[in-house]
């Protein structure tokens, strides 16, 4: 089953899904508490871009939000009955500077019981809880924090059955990623490598692909060459078990009038699917990867 924030929901239900994506997002300063919104004026902007991607055909919408970066899973419950969509929230932390206070005092074991009790009991009072942890790793070699956070996640993931999506930009972070959890005998297949298409190089993700990560392609929407280009060649390899394609879409971003500017979410099944097509991808890969793949990547994995 996937966990969503009305509760749970049977894989074959869940539908076609976009696979990584984002309703809320509140970048303030670090040292300062997350900014004050009124969540029915973000339901209100919001509201429309998820009904035109329900009209698409989409059911499933994973949020990949985090905590200290405008996490809302109350805000999520009240769109997923207002639309329509199983909507995913998730437990984790992100990247420094973007860290609880409590961050660098915790271990990680420590750190992984919060995001455990969270999986257990709900996030807070809401009762919702965390289809998946979200993570981030810093770029290049990997920090101490970031060590750490992803320590945390290994140990929170074995313990709940959650998947893990982790933020990780470039080869470098990924490789030292997969060996600290190979070392830890941590099943690959419990990884989401978000924002693969944006390491730096094809060689990379079907090496990774290959050794069980999933490979989220999920910068649809201003790379539709380039994405395409790395999908063929995942599809090539024998590795479109392994894929997944998303847009990282949405962004109201708090303390810009009506959000900013929102990225619509409909483009995955608009304007990227019919040229995918035409570039040769057959259009029952295209449909295998955002329902089939989305549901075995996401599912709370069985402890048998």
């Amino acid at each position: 089953m996937i966990q969503t924030v009305t509760g749970p929901v049977l894989d074959l239900d869940f539908g076609k899904a976009a696979a990584h994506e984002h309703v809320l997002v509140d970048f303030h300063d670090p040292s300062e508490a997350p900014r004050a919104y009124d969540r029915a004026d973000v339901a209100t902007v919001m509201r429309p871009y998820l009904d035109t991607l329900r009209e698409t055909g989409c059911r499933g919408f994973v949020d990949c939000t985090p905590i200290w970066l405008g996490r809302d899973p109350e805000l999520l419950l009240e769109l997923s009955q207002l639309t329509g969509l199983h909507m995913v929230t998730n437990t984790g932390w992100y990247q420094a500077p973007m860290l609880p206070p409590e961050a660098d005092r915790l271990s990680e074991e420590e750190i992984a019981a919060v995001w455990i009790d969270e999986a257990i009991n709900g996030i807070g009072s809401t009762g919702i809880k965390p289809g998946f942890i979200k993570i981030a790793l810093n770029s290049g070699k990997l920090s101490d924090s970031a060590r750490k956070i992803l320590g945390a996640a290994i140990l929170a993931a074995q313990t709940t059955s959650l998947v893990v999506v982790s933020h990780t930009v470039g080869s470098a972070a990924m490789l030292e990623a997969q060996a600290i959890m190979q070392a830890r005998r941590f099943d690959l297949s419990q990884f989401i490598w978000a924002h693969a298409d944006a390491g730096d190089g094809l060689d990379i993700q079907r090496q990774m692909a290959a050794s069980g990560v999933w490979i989220s392609l999920d910068g649809i929407g201003s790379r539709h060459d380039q994405q395409v280009i790395m999908l063929k060649d995942l599809i090539a390899a024998g590795l479109a078990d392994r894929v997944l394609i998303s847009q990282d879409s949405g962004w109201y971003h708090v303390g810009e009038p009506k959000g900013g500017k929102v990225r619509p979410y409909h483009t995955l099944f608009t304007e990227f699917w019919p040229c995918a097509v035409q570039s040769g991808i057959d259009e029952n890969m295209l449909d295998q990867i955002t329902t089939a793949n989305v549901a075995r990547a996401i599912r709370v994995r069985s402890r048998e």
